[in-house]
């Protein structure tokens, strides 16, 4: 976890946050990931959730946003996840990325998904 020394306040239903951050994390472990990093930043306000994982193919990305579409076949999980988070996200005016963690290994790119909000409060 890296955050900030001062708190970072946004407009938002904590419920829901904590139900995007719990299948964002969960999403990580379920597809191999051995190291996950949450951090909150405030200038602008995002939550960023960053794993050493397999990532997802850019050509996938907007694909895992849609219900039921899972990024890979079999495995566990229902393919609602990251459906979820992107609900919220819009919910709450974020603006949802998922970029490679690092690039430079494309054998594990890793994937970082961000909440970018609005403003702070």
């Amino acid at each position: 976890m890296e955050s900030p020394a001062q708190a970072v306040i946004v407009a938002a239903t904590a419920w829901q946050l904590e139900e995007a951050l719990a299948n964002l994390l969960e999403n990580a472990a379920l597809y191999g990931a051995r190291r996950i990093t949450v951090s909150v930043l405030a200038d602008p306000p995002r939550l960023c959730v960053e794993d050493d994982g397999p990532g997802i193919p850019e050509s996938q990305r907007l694909l895992v946003l849609r219900p039921f579409h899972r990024g890979r076949e079999g495995g566990t999980g229902t393919g609602l996840g990251l459906a979820i988070v992107d609900s919220i996200a819009r919910a709450h005016g974020c603006r949802l990325t998922l970029a490679d963690s690092d690039p430079a290994h494309p054998e594990r790119p890793g994937l970082c998904i961000t909440l970018t909000f609005p403003d702070a409060v």
